[in-house]
């Protein structure tokens, strides 16, 4: 029984060595393999949805853009805002409600305590209307009895990705933001994307993506702020030449009712 005590000892001992040896190379290869493998991406069973073409808007519940997983402004297969991160007072507005209410467009409530009031209510309201084309109307009104200096951040961002990159958990990192007019601008070599402001924004940083606002708040009162996420042209036509490449229309025909469509007809000969 010894014997049988020793052998099983060094069996036990060499399969661990052997199974550690294995683990070890098996942890290298998998590092390797998980180098390649794409990003997780957050689940989107809750997602709200808006359409209106080439437009899409894709929002998690809560409405915060956070540039994470798929949700964004989309034109034409292109991703022009990745992230759009609201902040009332310097905290997060806590969600309430996100529906539908069209085809192209999403509502989006929430509320924020600043503390000025006593007692657990929140005294900032927060209501936020997002359109598949890249407009979004923020209205934050005060519930407090005292007015109120508030200050309103909006975190901007994107990386220009594709649909079909962004969908399969490769879409790269965010792009530096420029100041441009009352907003932010984001270019890559074959894309631009420009977000404005109204009101224009009493501070803007490029740096942080970040457009900011103070607002002078009496009870009851509401101010709203407009954001048009839009895709910029990447450059304007020569002088003399016309941006659309295509051909004038003519129409050739014996029927007089071409004129009505066609001003310049030409007769077609017998």
């Amino acid at each position: 029984m010894p014997g049988a005590g020793a052998g099983a000892g060094a069996g036990a001992g060499a399969g661990a060595g052997a199974g550690a040896g294995g683990r070890v190379g098996g942890g290298a290869a998998g590092q390797t393999a998980a180098a390649g493998r794409r990003a997780e991406l957050p689940p989107v069973h809750g997602a709200l949805i808006c359409v209106a073409a080439p437009y899409l808007a894709i929002s998690p519940e809560h409405g915060q853009l956070t540039g994470r997983g798929i949700d964004g402004i989309y034109r034409s297969g292109r991703r022009l805002l990745s992230r759009c991160v609201l902040r009332v007072a310097g905290r997060d507005p806590v969600a309430v409600q996100g529906r539908s209410i069209g085809a192209d467009r999403a509502s989006f409530t929430a509320t924020v305590r600043t503390g000025v009031e006593p007692g657990p209510d929140p005294d900032i309201g927060v209501e936020r209307i997002r359109h598949a084309d890249g407009t979004e109307r923020i209205t934050v009104r005060s519930y407090a009895a005292r007015p109120l200096r508030l200050p309103v951040e909006v975190s901007l961002g994107t990386d220009l990705a594709d649909l079909a990159a962004v969908a399969a958990g490769r879409a790269g990192p965010e792009l530096a933001a420029g100041v441009h007019a009352a907003g932010l601008r984001w270019s890559t070599g074959d894309a631009l994307a420009v977000t404005t402001a109204e009101p224009a924004p009493d501070d803007a940083l490029a740096s942080a993506g970040l457009l900011r606002w103070e607002f002078d708040l009496g009870p009851g009162e509401s101010r709203t702020i407009e954001l048009r996420t839009t895709r910029d042209r990447a450059a304007r036509a020569p002088a003399g030449q016309v941006a659309n490449p295509l051909a004038a229309a003519r129409a050739e025909g014996d029927d007089p009712r071409g004129r009505r469509v066609v001003p310049h007809q030409r007769r077609r000969p017998p």
